[in-house]
């Protein structure tokens, strides 16, 4: 064999150096130089999508103050309609305070019904629908309608139906009013001893 080699000439050598450098091209471009280019490419896609993030969260802290903001306007908001919304211990003083403006109005409490409760789609808030019947004379009536509508704007007159009940008496005839109420009530924990602990 080495005894061929000798009988080489130097075109065949040429030959075997050209295809072994071919060769050697070849192999670099296929095992070094293709795999490269593509993880370049995979980088530069992985480079745009960081920077489409880099944007993202640069306009998100040119925002934050903004948010803060917002958030912490919305937090005042919110406490001021939980403060406004009567919770569960407030119902006694809203039934006691119809009770007294039942008596300075001159209409009597005849009926009442429990609550029935509808838990609706507000998350601890409870919907109480209950109803009461009063007696009294027209002025009187309508007195106590007019001191029902400044009642919070979470309790509402959903019904009054009148009934004449003295129709002995044709100037001034006892009136039978029967009102439906509906009245949101908050049932969560308090914010205010969450937020303290």
């Amino acid at each position: 064999m080495v005894e061929r080699l000798r009988n080489l000439r130097q075109r065949d050598w040429a030959i075997i150096a050209i295809i072994l450098t071919v060769a050697a091209g070849a192999g670099w471009w296929y095992f070094m130089y293709q795999p490269t280019q593509d993880r370049i490419a995979a980088l530069e896609i992985e480079v745009d999508e960081l920077e489409a993030e880099v944007a993202r969260g640069e306009a998100a802290r040119r925002n934050l103050p903004d948010l803060r903001d917002a958030v912490a306007r919305l937090e005042v908001d919110r406490r001021r309609f939980l403060s406004e919304i009567p919770n569960e211990r407030d119902l006694a003083a809203l039934f006691a305070s119809l009770r007294a403006t039942a008596v300075q109005t001159g209409v009597t409490f005849e009926a009442y019904n429990a609550p029935n409760v509808d838990d609706g789609n507000i998350d601890d808030v409870t919907e109480l629908i209950f109803d009461f019947t009063t007696q009294g004379t027209y002025p009187e009536t309508v007195a106590f309608l007019r001191a029902l509508e400044n009642l919070q704007r979470f309790t509402q007159i959903e019904s009054v139906d009148l009934t004449l009940d003295d129709e002995d008496n044709p100037g001034n005839p006892l009136i039978s009013a029967d009102y439906e109420f509906r009245v949101f009530v908050y049932t969560g924990d308090d914010p205010g001893e969450s937020e303290n602990l």
